[in-house]
């Protein structure tokens, strides 16, 4: 059985004995900061770990994630790529950032009164330097990483052309891509069935994908 893990964006995690004074535990940051590669990676590391307990295959591991889930999947995986850390066969994002320098046209063109637009992003900034390639996956140098990737793009998104430019970078260096954007949609589009036809459509579409790369 394949073995799925999932991230969402700006989620929250229980606090921990060596979080600092006012730090994550426990708390919502803004931006990419809500969870950091480094819970990311130790959770995926225990899920791995932890597989055949459940009657899951390790070597069938898919890390998944949308909006800043989606960008902290992307880097889990390649930072476990560098590490060696488990294996990881198949990665989604849907509607992920991987631009946190805003600098592409649709930060401004996406208009205003979405679920995400541009005033949005700027209330939620994210943490440390917005160049960083773990913040910034389309800046990184090398942002190719194992395994298949799909990537779900809504169109009234002002994150959907940063979207498209890391799978097509993805694409330039190897990696195995399918990539769609979904006419009409907001940010946020999937979890909302009843106002977007296409919702369960993209839904259906990365379940068959998973459904082939793990196989």
């Amino acid at each position: 059985m394949p073995l799925h893990a999932q991230g969402h964006g700006r989620c929250s995690r229980p606090a921990a004995p060596d979080d600092p004074p006012g730090g994550p535990g426990g708390t919502r940051r803004p931006g990419p900061g809500a969870c950091s590669t480094r819970w990311g990676r130790r959770a995926t590391r225990w899920v791995a770990e932890h597989a055949t307990d459940v009657g899951t295959d390790p070597a069938r591991l898919a890390v998944a994630g949308d909006s800043t889930g989606g960008n902290l999947a992307a880097a889990v995986a390649r930072r476990d790529r560098d590490a060696r850390g488990p294996p990881i066969a198949f990665q989604p994002s849907v509607y992920p950032g991987t631009d946190r320098t805003a600098s592409l046209p649709p930060h401004v063109e996406s208009g205003t009164g979405n679920l995400v637009d541009q005033g949005t992003m700027h209330r939620y900034p994210g943490d440390g330097d917005p160049r960083d390639p773990e913040a910034s996956l389309l800046l990184a140098d090398d942002p190719a990483r194992p395994g298949a990737v799909v990537r779900a793009e809504a169109e009234i998104d002002p994150l959907h052309d940063e979207g498209e430019a890391y799978a097509d970078r993805l694409r330039e260096a190897g990696v195995p891509v399918m990539s769609s954007r979904y006419d009409g949609t907001i940010h946020g589009f999937c979890g909302l069935d009843n106002p977007f036809d296409s919702a369960p459509r993209a839904t259906e579409e990365s379940t068959t994908a998973r459904r082939h790369a793990l196989a």
